[in-house]
């Protein structure tokens, strides 16, 4: 789940079990075009972290319940 890149799109999809909330982001195969993703996911209500190694994702109705504000 989270964020998955993949040549012109990025898919982030809410950690929040039972949600199953999903935004894909169309985009060009450079790395600077992919990165422009996460900002226009914020624009859209989306918030996201890393923790570790992955990206976690929280769609705009998980991010305003609870302990899953401001991740």
């Amino acid at each position: 789940m989270g964020v998955m890149r993949e040549s012109t799109r990025t898919t982030f999809r809410c950690d929040i079990p039972g949600c199953g909330a999903e935004h894909v982001i169309r985009h060009g195969k450079t790395w600077d075009e992919s990165r422009a993703a996460f900002p226009e996911a914020s624009d859209a209500g989306w918030s996201y972290n890393k923790k570790g190694r992955k990206w976690q994702a929280f769609c705009p109705d998980c991010t305003s319940v609870g302990d899953y504000e401001d991740r």
